[in-house]
C-alpha cells in the first residue's frame, strides 16, 4: 500500500466520533496550559487556512491539486493490449480474469488488533511481488488496484486488492507459488489453529470474462482498474523498438463505435451494423505507451 493509502487507512481506522473527541481533549489540554488566547490560535489559525485555501482553488487563483495531472480529461477507454504488446485488431478482443482478494479486521483494535500487521505484511509482500518481480511475459499478470471498503458497517476497514491476468490458470500458477503458499500456508496452521484467532478474515473472488462480454468508460477520470493495467512490450517484436516499454491501451472514445457500450463490446461489428477495420478503431489512440 502507498503511503497515501497507508495514511487513509489508518485515518478512516478512528470513527468521526473518536477523532472529534481527540480533537477536543488536544484542544482542552492546550487551554489549561496556556492562555485563553493562546490556546485557541492554532485551531483558528488551520481553519481559516483551510477556508483560505478551498476558497483561492474555487476561484480558480490557485492550481486545483485535486485535478491531478494524471486525469484524462474528455472520454476514454481502455482495451488489452496483445500479449506481444499491441492493441488488438477491433475492441473487447481478449478474455479478462479479475481477482478480488481482501481481508479485514473485527476487533474493537481495527488494524493495530493483534496479528493483523503480520496479515498486512503477508498482503504486502505479495502484491509488491506481482508489481516487481513476475515475468510480464509469461506471467499472465496485467495489473492491481488497492481499494479500502470502510462504509458499509461498523467495525475495521476492508482492505482489497483488486487484480487483472490473462486467464484463471494464470491466477492459480500464482496461487501455487513459493510466496502465496507460504502465506496461506501460515494463515491456516498459525492464525487459526494455534492462536485461534476469529476476528482477521480473507475472502477472494475470481470472475472470468470471455471475450465480447466486457466494456470500460472513463470520463474526466484518472485511469483506474482496468485503466491501471500495462501490458510489456519486449524489444524487437516484430522488428521494432530497441527497447522494452510498456504498453497501456488507453483510447479516446469520444465518437465512432467506442462511444457506446455495445461498440467498446464490438457488438456493433458481430451485428453487421459497423465494419470499422483496426484503423478506424484506434485512430484516436492517446496512450499506446508509456
Amino acid at each position: 500500500m502507498s503511503r497515501h493509502g497507508t495514511a487513509v487507512a489508518l485515518k478512516n481506522n478512528f470513527s468521526l466520533t473518536t477523532l472529534l473527541l481527540a480533537g477536543a481533549a488536544i484542544q482542552a489540554l492546550l487551554v489549561l496550559i496556556l492562555p485563553t488566547r493562546y490556546a485557541v490560535l492554532p485551531s483558528l489559525s488551520l481553519v481559516f487556512l483551510r477556508i483560505l485555501d478551498t476558497l483561492l482553488m474555487t476561484l480558480g487563483l490557485t492550481r486545483n491539486r485535486y485535478l491531478d495531472p494524471a486525469i484524462l480529461l474528455g472520454k476514454t477507454t481502455y482495451q488489452i493490449p496483445t500479449a506481444s504488446g499491441h492493441l488488438p485488431s477491433h475492441p473487447s478482443a481478449e478474455p479478462i480474469t479479475l481477482f478480488m482478494l481482501s481481508t479485514r479486521c473485527n476487533h474493537p483494535l481495527g488494524l493495530f488488533a493483534p496479528a493483523f500487521k503480520e496479515v498486512g505484511d503477508h498482503m504486502f509482500r505479495m502484491t509488491r511481488d506481482l508489481a516487481l518481480h513476475l515475468d510480464p511475459t509469461t506471467s499472465g499478470f496485467l495489473g492491481q488496484t488497492g481499494w479500502i471498503n470502510g462504509g458499509d458497517r461498523d467495525g475495521g476497514n476492508e482492505l482489497m486488492n483488486i487484480s487483472y491476468w490473462r486467464s484463471p490458470a494464470h491466477v492459480h500458477a500464482y496461487a501455487n507459488g513459493p510466496l502465496h503458499t507460504e502465506a496461506w500456508k501460515w494463515f491456516n496452521q498459525v492464525i487459526l489453529k494455534e492462536r485461534g484467532i476469529d476476528y482477521i478474515s480473507i475472502s477472494h473472488d475470481l470472475f472470468h470474462v470471455e471475450r465480447g462480454n466486457w466494456e470500460n468508460v472513463y470520463v474526466n477520470a484518472e485511469p483506474t482498474g482496468m485503466g491501471r493495467t500495462a501490458v510489456l512490450r519486449k524489444a524487437g517484436v516484430e522488428g521494432k523498438g530497441e527497447e522494452d516499454v510498456w504498453v497501456r491501451g488507453v483510447v479516446e472514445a469520444r465518437r465512432g463505435a467506442l462511444k457506446s457500450s455495445r461498440g467498446r463490446m464490438a457488438r456493433r461489428m458481430e451485428e453487421g451494423e459497423g465494419g470499422e477495420g483496426k484503423a478506424e478503431y484506434w485512430g484516436s489512440a492517446m496512450d499506446e505507451s508509456e
